[in-house]
């Protein structure tokens, strides 16, 4: 298939080259066609670490609240996360500043150890150190624009590189960490990997929204599928 040569490609040599040429409804096939890939390797991936590690356990609680059960891993977490690694692979003054306002925001909630949306007082001051950065960040690029926009074309490859393998081993606290665990980390989180170049390559070369659209059908699915089998 065509797009499973465009993808492969992508993955040996990612390129930033924005395909325009396809409709809305060859999207959408190519997206289920990943969707459907990357299911074939998280289940490939639970078999042989399962073979790997009889005791082997997610550290996914088995008992949430509904908020935190569909809200967060289906709504907040795909739009947190493609900000975060994907956002910034096609420049722009807007989605690089977008970038570090989010990143401080959460980074401000981690050091204040807190969650989105339980207490008022550190949820403002999150938000209000992500709005500052932000606006700084968009008039600082505004002198430098056409060296940032030329330098993220050079090096998207190195980008694409460090946002799949970043947003892997962020899901790393998903389960039980043992020596073991972080030993065959790679095998572990290959469904990660593989999700990271799926929603790098729909990001550049369908658009962020795809990428968001897509990361959350993957959650609702991964998500309906706990539910189910707990």
């Amino acid at each position: 298939m065509l797009i499973l040569k465009h993808f492969v490609w992508f993955v040996l040599f990612p390129s930033k080259e924005i395909i325009t040429s396809n409709g809305i409804k060859d999207k959408i096939n190519s997206i289920l066609f990943l969707i459907l890939l990357n299911f074939v390797f998280l289940l490939f991936s639970s078999l042989l670490t399962v073979y790997l590690l009889p005791d082997f356990q997610s550290a996914y609680p088995s008992e949430q609240g509904v908020k935190w059960l569909f809200l967060f891993p289906i709504i907040i977490a795909p739009l947190r996360e493609e900000i975060l690694f994907r956002l910034y692979l096609k420049y722009s003054r807007f989605n690089l500043s977008c970038f570090l306002g989010i990143l401080t925001l959460v980074l401000t909630l981690l050091v204040s150890s807190e969650v989105i949306f339980e207490n008022w007082l550190p949820n403002t001051l999150a938000f209000l150190s992500g709005g500052m950065v932000f606006i700084c960040s968009f008039i600082f690029l505004k002198k430098y624009d056409h060296l940032f926009d030329y330098f993220f074309k050079r090096h998207v490859r190195l980008f694409v590189i460090f946002s799949v393998i970043t947003f892997g081993y962020l899901h790393l606290p998903n389960f039980k960490i043992t020596r073991e665990i972080l030993f065959l980390s790679p095998l572990i989180l290959l469904p990660y990997f593989m999700a990271g170049f799926i929603f790098s390559y729909i990001r550049l070369h369908f658009g962020f929204i795809y990428s968001v659209m897509t990361h959350m059908m993957i959650n609702l699915l991964g998500t309906s599928i706990l539910v189910l089998f707990q």
